[in-house]
């Protein structure tokens, strides 16, 4: 009996290591035992949780931790008191309690510093930075990983060093400082291969991925990713399988190709809710959302991305919900819903402005703007693009500078600002043909098929990868311990055995913690107690004979093989109902011919005949034959000499849904491999067809480069006829006004002299005449030397605001009495004080409120509005006259006549008016109000280029 418990122990242990994974229950026993050491309960408890708990079960992880904290205070363990902290801290983290978490937090620090663990004080202060960065906090969280830097290089602890390098290099990513990022990546990285982290290099190329991907190089991004995905899989890390099948997807989503993109998304959706992992399921929610919005299917993207939103707040994660909400903005703008997509963008951006991820606030900036185009408020569609623009081009960011300039070219062409707009479009089609160059698609291509494992032809193509991820994911995720168990079994029992398999427990478990030497020793301590107990008591021989989850046999070592002993699930797999059934009878019964023959541990010839116990192993797959079926199960065997006489122990563990599921796992490999060939068939389409689309690409580019320089010799002509029509008016304004000087002269003598009425009233008519006359050769005048000297004719200074108003409505007053017109000035503004042209910027709001009162009913109201945002100040003249036409549009026309506005007046007041803000860089609008009468905008920049500036 002895032997038998020894033997069954030692089995047991090498059960437990088969699965590869902490016995949950054999912790709980130790840690609820107190007839043990108190530091091998503490150590317990401690690593069960960070192994079973912690990432999946963050609030069971919590509970223990408490337990642990509350019996280390106890006993003065001030050390494990400070891990159980920093453990609570890390589960709060994870359910987005964040200042709860960095309460435990500092509780750990103190306790660390107090004993003067620097390890301890540098995991710490690496923890506190992780608590920043998920709050959206970076300036915080650099402070901490500093910290915990310095601390690890004092240490020359390398692991330690590369993590907190490698953590940097997320927070210098999220600014959008991707330079910086990438320099602390290749650091940690050429740490992580020195000390052999694999697990590590993986992520540290996924991260360096994902910077080149935000770039907009999609080369070098494929080529990581891949370096990623090989060590990925090596190592079978889920959580990093996930993050790549998301990046992978990404790459089709830029390559137009949704449908494949979806499929990889919800790859990494399923792992991502197998691991309990909120954060990346909120991702996935979101890329997912976003692709059925690509497909135009908004009801599952609405479901999506509501469901992405409704967790992020759940958790407090809030560049989730800045991200969840700028989507919906997106689909409700694709639904032409542009007041909704503008209320979902506008709290998106007051979301990701409290975290500062500035390549995200660059998109949603350049969405908005898109949005305004679409709107028709130009000139916030305008503020909103150069603000995304400015931003996109300090980040480097290809992708938003394309998207950026775009949206700016939309807007200057729908105002009539041809020369901006040209230079808009200049820059648009600059980055795309830096994104989609013959040369980079090509590399991209043969990058994203290019071989995770070289020697392997099938691995050029994305969809091999594709096809690896989602078979190893599978088998790994639902079999990987099973297979485990299945290879272990087959090593040899006995001491040495023994000895390999702690040894084998020792590698395992080093990757994942340095605590686990110190655990395996107290786990060998505790094996050593439970052997010395067991062989005390035979009522927990019974207990643990009845809770192994296999059948277990007992056997005769004879011709007869009599089964001697079993467990209740012998009973069950044998078809019995009771254990007495089954004792006795011969376990040849149920075997095969061929086992009999060739797999028996019987049948061993050459047999150790010595009186010490001897240890005989045999683990291989049979069929056993019941009443009227056969089942295939895998069976382990031990023969173990005891008090001189041989006996079996035999484990019986039932493969049939194994079997079955390797039948389908057949299928599904040949079913890939048919997809891969339809995809190869498809790829050579592809190439066929984009050889064809170069060759009409080339075309279009010499006919386009034809096109263009007949316009610039066209535009040069056009540009030297506006010079030579303004010089002309210029001449034709002296010549009027040489002439009208004496007329004007001479009506002025001819006034004071005694006329007859009649006289009278024709003088009247011809001052008149003559007055209109002078105004229109000065107008004239005004606008030939725009047209001809542009912005040289201009001396800005500072000018108050509301001075420069109130200036012109004094000039005006006469014309305003005489109509009886009520003047009303609102200024709603913080800026006092502009910098322009004063003389050119009253004559323009001088002809525009002359134009408004001439038609304005008598004793009718004029409105003055003064206003700004960040970017323009503007100035809104409303009046209640008869408005502008329908179709009629300031930068459309020259003269400014409608048919609602027909008079003698040639028009040139207006004309001029927007010649002269336009040489401001500012925007004039016009427009009607919504009851009666017609309004005029100017907007006016409150910032010029020194470059604008004359002496």
């Amino acid at each position: 009996m002895k032997n038998i418990i020894t033997y069954l122990v030692i089995y047991f242990c090498n059960c437990l290591l088969s699965y590869g994974q902490v016995n949950i229950d054999s912790l709980k026993r130790i840690w609820y035992n107190p007839s043990r050491q108190d530091t091998i309960r503490l150590n317990a408890i401690d690593y069960m949780i960070k192994e079973s708990y912690l990432y999946s079960q963050p609030d069971s992880a919590f509970y223990f931790a408490q337990q642990q904290y509350d019996f280390a205070k106890s006993k003065g363990l001030l050390g494990q008191m400070a891990e159980a902290s920093n453990t609570q801290g890390i589960s709060l983290m994870y359910q987005g309690k964040y200042d709860l978490a960095n309460e435990y937090y500092l509780r750990s620090l103190q306790l660390h510093e107090k004993i003067e663990n620097q390890t301890g004080i540098a995991n710490t202060l690496n923890g506190i930075g992780n608590n920043f960065k998920d709050q959206g906090d970076f300036d915080k969280a650099l402070r901490y990983y500093n910290k915990s830097l310095s601390i690890r290089e004092q240490l020359n602890d390398k692991k330690g060093i590369s993590a907190s390098l490698n953590n940097i290099g997320v927070i210098y990513y999220k600014r959008g400082e991707y330079d910086k990022a990438l320099d602390y990546h290749n650091r940690s990285l050429a740490l992580k291969k020195e000390v052999g982290n694999k697990k590590g290099m993986a992520y540290s190329f996924i991260n360096m991925g994902v910077n080149y991907f935000e770039q907009g190089n999609y080369v070098n991004a494929i080529d990581y990713y891949r370096r990623g995905l090989s060590l990925v899989e090596e190592i079978g890390d889920y959580r990093a399988m996930s993050s790549t099948l998301n990046n992978i997807a990404l790459i089709y989503v830029n390559q137009g190709d949704y449908k494949n993109a979806l499929e990889y998304h919800k790859q990494s959706l399923i792992i991502k809710e197998k691991m309990g992992d909120k954060k990346g399921i909120i991702a996935s929610l979101n890329n997912i959302g976003l692709l059925y919005k690509e497909l135009n299917n908004y009801k599952k993207a609405f479901d999506y991305l509501f469901r992405s939103l409704t967790l992020s707040k759940e958790i407090g994660e809030k560049e989730g919900t800045a991200t969840a909400l700028n989507n919906i903005g997106n689909v409700y703008h694709d639904q032409a819903d542009y007041e909704k997509a503008k209320e979902y963008y506008e709290q998106s951006l007051a979301q990701m402005k409290e975290i500062g991820e500035k390549g995200k606030i660059t998109k949603i900036l350049k969405d908005i703007g898109e949005n305004y185009n679409s709107l028709g408020d130009y000139s916030k569609a305008i503020m909103y693009s150069e603000r995304a623009l400015n931003q996109a081009q300090q980040i480097t960011n290809i992708v938003e500078t394309k998207e950026a300039a775009y949206a700016l070219y939309q807007s200057y062409r729908a105002i009539g600002r041809p020369e901006k707009a040209l230079k808009m479009l200049e820059l648009y089609q600059a980055n795309k043909d830096s994104i989609d160059s013959d040369k980079n698609q090509r590399e991209v291509i043969r990058q994203e098929y290019k071989s995770a494992y070289e020697k392997k032809a099938l691995a050029d193509s994305l969809a091999f990868e594709k096809e690896k991820l989602i078979k190893d994911t599978s088998i790994q995720i639902r079999d990987a311990q099973l297979e485990k168990s299945k290879i272990l079994q087959i090593a040899l029992y006995g001491l040495l055995a023994l000895t390999l398999i702690f040894l084998g427990f020792v590698y395992n478990r080093y990757r994942v913690t340095q605590q686990q030497k110190q655990i395996i020793a107290q786990q060998n301590e505790d094996i050593i107690t439970a052997m010395e107990e067991l062989k005390q008591s035979k009522t927990q021989y019974k207990a643990l004979f009845a809770s192994l989850p296999d059948a277990l046999l007992v056997i005769d070592d004879d011709d007869k093989g009599l089964i001697k002993d079993c467990n209740e699930v012998a009973v069950h797999l044998l078809d019995k109902k009771s254990k007495k059934e089954l004792l006795g009878q011969s376990y040849f019964g149920y075997t095969t011919k061929s086992e009999n023959d060739t797999k028996n541990p019987f049948k061993i010839k050459n047999r150790n005949k010595k009186e010490e116990p001897t240890i005989l192993t045999s683990s291989f797959e049979t069929q056993i034959l019941l009443n009227h079926r056969t089942l295939p199960v895998l069976v382990s065997m031990c023969t173990m000499k005891i008090q001189g006489q041989r006996q079996i122990f035999a484990l019986l563990r039932d493969i049939s849904e194994i079997k079955t599921y390797q039948q389908e796992l057949e299928t599904s490999k040949t079913d890939l491999e048919n997809t891969l060939a339809k995809l190869q068939d498809t790829l050579n389409e592809l190439k066929q067809s984009k050889a064809q689309l170069d060759e009409a690409n080339k075309s279009l580019e010499e006919k386009v480069i034809a096109r263009t320089r007949e316009l610039e010799i066209a535009n040069k002509k056009l540009i030297e006829l506006d010079k030579s029509k303004s010089q002309f008016l210029k001449i034709i304004s002296h010549e009027i006004r040489t002439p009208l000087n004496g007329i004007i002269g001479s009506l002025s003598l001819l006034k004071d002299s005694l006329l007859s009425e009649e006289a009278a009233s024709l003088l009247d008519i011809l001052d008149q005449s003559t007055r209109r006359l002078d105004d229109f050769s000065k107008k004239a005048l005004d606008i030939s030397l725009i047209n001809v000297y542009q912005k040289d004719i201009l001396n800005f200074e500072q000018v108050k605001v509301k001075e420069l108003i109130n200036e012109v409505v004094r000039k005006i007053d006469f014309e305003k009495n005489e109509k009886q017109v009520d003047f009303k000035t609102h200024f709603d503004t913080t800026v006092e004080a502009i910098t322009v042209d004063s003389k050119y910027i009253s004559k323009s709001l001088y002809h525009i409120l002359h134009n408004a009162i001439k038609f304005s009913p008598e004793k009718g109201t004029i409105a003055v509005l003064v206003e700004n945002d960040t970017s323009y100040l503007m100035i809104k003249i409303k009046d209640e006259g008869v408005g502008f036409a329908k179709d009629f549009t300031i930068n459309d026309n020259v003269t400014f006549n409608n048919k609602n506005h027909i008079d003698d007046d040639p028009g040139l007041g207006l004309y001029l008016a927007n010649q002269i803000i336009n040489i401001h860089d500012g925007i004039m609008e016009n427009g009607n109000n919504n009851k009666k009468g017609a309004f005029v905008k100017i907007s006016l920049p409150l910032q010029y280029k020194e470059s604008d500036f004359t002496s």
